[in-house]
């Protein structure tokens, strides 16, 4: 397929936004706006990927994040239950004394037993899975192209889906395509190898993967296109974005 090169070089620009974002580990929230920019309560944490998750409230004491919680005193706290004193959450005075942990059942992603230590959410950029590709999008096009909570799906022209017979391995996929899986999550594509190269600014875009914000024990992540593994979303539909300038 014959890309414009300005489109294409935008296309790759939008992807390496989205895999930084994976590599920063940005966080999952649900409702997130498209800035990412959400007020999470301060605590002395650090990351290992290998721990606990657990969740965090965020300043308006009604969504959570998941992170992993280093203090002792959270360590000890009960199981998360879903609710809390409003005085925990609510008093900014008070230093916050969230995440709870985060035993969910999952037997696909389970969470392992025992209360250990891990990350703090505070002062990371969070996603839900729409957010994160309109502020791919937005952060590289600019508002006038893709303004603020719009349904993109809604302006992006159809290119495949698992209906047309098609197999999804089969698509000529470019970079930045936008993926859905069964009207319930949303992500964005790295491209076929072809789109990738070195004179294209893309090296190291690993070709023909995704990388979407993935629920809250997940944060973004960047999994296959065409041949998912266990827990990872299988990708129904494909839609292009037009507006390139």
């Amino acid at each position: 397929m014959n890309v414009p090169a300005q489109e294409l070089k935008l296309r790759i620009q939008v992807v390496q936004l989205a895999l930084m974002l994976f590599n920063r580990k940005e966080h999952y929230y649900w409702g997130a706006p498209d800035t990412g920019k959400i007020r999470m309560w301060p605590d002395a944490f650090a990351s290992d990927p290998k721990q606990l998750h657990v969740l965090a409230a965020s300043i308006d004491g009604v969504h959570f994040c998941a992170g992993r919680s280093q203090r002792e005193d959270v360590q000890q706290r009960a199981h998360f239950t879903g609710s809390a004193p409003v005085d925990v959450w609510m008093s900014v005075s008070q230093p916050m004394s969230y995440p709870r942990f985060y035993l969910d059942g999952d037997t696909v992603n389970p969470s392992p037993s025992g209360q250990v230590w891990g990350e703090s959410c505070a002062g990371k950029m969070h996603f839900d899975c729409g957010s994160f590709v309109r502020y791919c999008f937005r952060t590289i096009l600019g508002p006038a192209l893709v303004t603020p909570g719009i349904q993109m799906h809604d302006l992006a022209q159809s290119v495949w889906s698992s209906d047309s017979g098609k197999k999804l391995s089969e698509v000529d996929v470019l970079p930045a395509d936008i993926v859905y899986a069964h009207g319930t999550h949303v992500g964005l594509t790295t491209g076929k190898p072809e789109y990738l190269k070195a004179e294209n600014g893309a090296v190291g875009i690993p070709p023909d993967e995704t990388v979407h914000a993935y629920f809250a024990k997940m944060g973004i992540v960047k999994t296959s296109l065409a041949s998912p593994r266990a827990g990872e979303p299988s990708w129904s539909e494909i839609r292009r974005w037009q507006k390139w300038s």
